[in-house]
């Protein structure tokens, strides 16, 4: 008895401090129409994606409670004439695969509390200091886009995960010195020849993407300890040209990714890496592994397709590892 009025209050005192909780947060709506036959501030997660719009839709912003806009696959061409300072709980907006060719940076600044923005798949060519604007951004997609430049005085303080890959940068974004929170970088897919020392800045960069790119040179002297996933895909490693102290210094990796590398042996910087779990070797020109390196290994995964490794070598490494998946 005690115990269920001990309950009772707890309850009371937490609807009595915080409010009463809406059942309407675990409704995803997926029409304008349907939203706009409920309580305007109980419209909380709005789904428009692929409505054929052509503008953004105005009556939106009487959501006051809304936390998250998709407005994907849509011909949407600017914000104009829109303030979004109604939203004030808006964290979240996708506007991936629209018409945008230029990132509408006043508007999304008056979202006050917008968190992630999602511009991948637009006609986006420049990341300017506009950008600042959107104070607490921690999370930006522009994958997909013609960036060829970015500011180099962006400060965005918050911010955590970068997705720009898929463009046309020469180089690493000189504003990252200045986002001492970054934990994810993707830059695959650019034209970049020179992954700097000033990586190390992001010391708290956990996944980092830089495949497919015309890399000529990786510092020696980049140390991110608290790297977890380095992927490094289609880079040229057959002729020992390229650093990988990168990987070395990686103590703490735990995925790695050499796929389309043309390599015909493992490279040495893998045999310090003692909390390595997952690795994919596929599609190199790997003839065979020696059974030494996985007995070294607590690897849960390994991916070996594309190579010409025999069926005996892939059932000799099998013995070895016996917890180690491999796929072949």
């Amino acid at each position: 008895m005690k115990l269920a009025k001990l309950t009772f209050l707890l309850l009371f005192i937490g609807i009595s401090l915080y409010g009463q909780y809406d059942g309407n947060k675990g409704i995803v709506f997926t029409s304008l129409e349907s939203a706009l036959k409920e309580i305007p501030s109980r419209v909380y997660y709005l789904d428009l994606k692929q409505k054929d719009l052509q503008e953004f839709p105005k009556e939106v912003l009487q959501f006051n409670n809304l936390i998250h806009l998709n407005l994907a696959h849509n011909n949407i061409k600017n914000l104009d004439g829109i303030d979004l300072s109604s939203l004030i709980s808006l964290e979240s907006i996708i506007l991936y695969d629209n018409k945008f060719r230029f990132i509408p940076y006043e508007v999304l600044g008056s979202a006050r509390n917008l968190r992630q923005i999602d511009l991948g798949e637009n006609d986006l060519k420049s990341l300017d200091a506009s950008i600042n604007q959107i104070r607490f951004l921690e999370n930006i997609d522009l994958g997909g886009n013609r960036i060829t430049t970015t500011a180099k005085n962006i400060k965005l303080p918050f911010f955590k995960k970068l997705n720009i890959e898929r463009n046309n940068l020469s180089a690493f974004p000189d504003f990252l010195q200045f986002c001492p929170r970054l934990e994810s970088l993707n830059v695959y897919g650019n034209n970049i020849r020179f992954v700097p020392e000033r990586l190390n800045t992001n010391s708290k960069l956990d996944y980092l993407n830089i495949g497919d790119n015309p890399l000529q040179n990786i510092n020696k002297n980049i140390k991110l300890r608290k790297l977890k996933t380095l992927i490094l895909d289609w880079i040229d490693l057959s002729e020992d040209s390229l650093s990988l102290n990168i990987i070395e210094q990686a103590s703490f990796l735990e995925i790695l990714s050499l796929e389309h590398c043309n390599l015909n042996t493992i490279p040495k910087e893998l045999n310090k890496l003692k909390r390595l779990k997952e690795l994919s070797l596929l599609n190199n020109e790997l003839t065979g592994i020696d059974k030494q390196f996985l007995k070294k290994k607590k690897l849960s995964k390994l991916w070996l397709g594309g190579n010409q490794i025999s069926e005996s070598n892939i059932k000799e490494l099998k013995a070895t590892a016996k917890r180690t998946e491999i796929i072949h």
